[in-house]
């Protein structure tokens, strides 16, 4: 009887550890951004958040650098995403001098570091999605990176 108490014991041991074995997570890669090509006075380090990204909901994109070039009021960060075909899904523009965090004119040789909302329209097509952001004045681009996210 204590035998089969214990095999018992032990098999509803190993029974219970069966959701204790690691499962594979996939877990979505934060999309990293390159500098676009192209010769523009400053360059600007981006994150987005969340991804992946919030079709039909609110979108974060923060961007940061040092100024080398004089960015001045009337400046707009520009957020563009197209699909995988390079067809776009959504192009919008926050008033970079509106963002908290940023106080404008950004001289040369300052730190900036802010973040605008973005609304995105709904989207139902699958796949990675391409980001171009870029801080522009008219239409002198004065930064602009690019990345990808599935």
């Amino acid at each position: 009887m204590k035998q089969f108490f214990a095999f018992v014991v032990i098999l509803l041991a190993m029974l219970l550890m069966v959701d204790a074995v690691p499962q594979q997570l996939y877990r979505r890669k934060a999309p990293s951004f390159a500098q676009c090509k192209g010769n523009f006075p400053n360059k600007i380090s981006v994150k987005v958040s969340p991804v992946p990204l919030a079709f039909g909901k609110t979108e974060t994109v923060t961007v940061s650098g040092v100024a080398k070039e004089l960015i001045p009021d009337g400046t707009f960060l520009r957020l563009g995403i197209s699909n995988a075909d390079g067809d776009a899904i959504f192009d919008g523009a926050a008033d970079f001098c509106a963002i908290p965090e940023i106080a404008c004119p950004v001289e040369p040789g300052t730190k900036y570091k802010g973040s605008a909302k973005f609304e995105l329209p709904s989207n139902d097509v699958p796949g990675p999605s391409r980001l171009l952001v870029r801080i522009q004045i008219g239409d002198q681009t004065l930064s602009c990176a690019r990345g990808s996210v599935e």
